[in-house]
């Protein structure tokens, strides 16, 4: 049994999972995305083309046989008259005049930068380098990865960037340094946004205190658990309200606060046991649990 498998980032920045399974005997062929099945079929032996939509997105899974192998190649039709494919066109068009006149501008300036890198060390070079991406990186999800555990000191995260996916590894012991550091203990499978460079999409960067709006859904359900955790005799509707009203008022650092509520400002000097008291204390925050919390 062959199985195939592709990524589709939606522009929502969802990742939809697309896959094939085909058996070498039967030539029964299966298609789906995530849990949803696309499309059966029966005996496939030769070069076949499966059309289907992810959301608006005209997309194909090309079989080729070549001799006694089959080859799978998943492709997006963009020359196909959908309605997406219209607005695509009409955005290219837009867009291609400006790049044409800022194109030499572009040239400019990438040889004075070249030219630049030859004054300064290794580190200067590195340090450029993020500027430009945060100047002009272009945005996308990541997803957290884990290798191995999270002792072993290494994580990883994954990005589409055109249509390709790509991987870049960290190391924990230097978050503070070259990301920005997460609000939560990170788990396998988080979303956050990644900026990455036009010119070089394997040069990107992570930002961890920007989560989608998938990962703040996880957050809210995490740190629920976690302050039911460190109160027990708490109803849990009661600690749903909290947590949600701390985001309300403090978006994620609110939910950080509740998260690391035991925690020393010595072990977290950003969210810790004192910017939890003084945010359930503030006056805000108690008449809006009032109000909201108690029937």
């Amino acid at each position: 049994m062959k199985h195939c498998y592709w990524t589709l980032v939606t522009d929502e920045g969802n990742p939809q999972k697309i896959g094939l399974l085909h058996g070498e005997k039967t030539g029964h062929l299966l298609i789906y995305c995530n849990k949803k099945i696309l499309s059966v079929d029966f005996k496939v032996r030769d070069s076949k083309v499966y059309s289907f939509f992810v959301n608006d997105e005209l997309c194909e899974i090309h079989l080729i046989q070549k001799g006694e192998k089959m080859f799978y190649e998943f492709k997006i039709n963009k020359e196909a008259d959908t309605p997406r494919n219209r607005v695509r066109k009409k955005m290219e068009k837009k867009y291609w005049g400006q790049t044409l006149l800022f194109f030499g501008g572009m040239l400019i300036l990438l040889v004075g930068f070249l030219m630049g890198m030859k004054y300064y060390t290794s580190n200067n070079i590195e340090q450029n380098l993020e500027a430009t991406l945060v100047s002009k990186g272009i945005e996308t999800v990541g997803t957290v990865m884990f290798d191995g555990s999270l002792n072993d000191s290494k994580i990883s995260y994954l990005y589409i960037a055109e249509n390709i996916s790509h991987s870049s590894k960290l190391n924990t012991e230097h978050l503070a340094k070259k990301v920005s550091q997460p609000f939560i203990p990170l788990s396998s499978g988080d979303e956050f946004l990644v900026e990455y460079a036009p010119s070089n999409p394997k040069l990107s960067k992570i930002f961890f205190d920007k989560p989608t709006q998938k990962q703040i859904n996880l957050y809210y359900d995490r740190v629920v658990k976690q302050h039911q955790k460190l109160n027990p005799t708490l109803a849990t509707s009661l600690a749903k309200c909290q947590v949600k009203i701390a985001f309300e008022l403090k978006g994620i650092n609110g939910l950080a606060d509740f998260y690391h509520q035991k925690s020393s400002p010595e072990n977290n000097p950003k969210n810790n046991q004192n910017t939890y008291l003084k945010l359930i204390r503030d006056l805000p925050f108690q008449k809006k649990v009032e109000n909201e919390c108690w029937e």
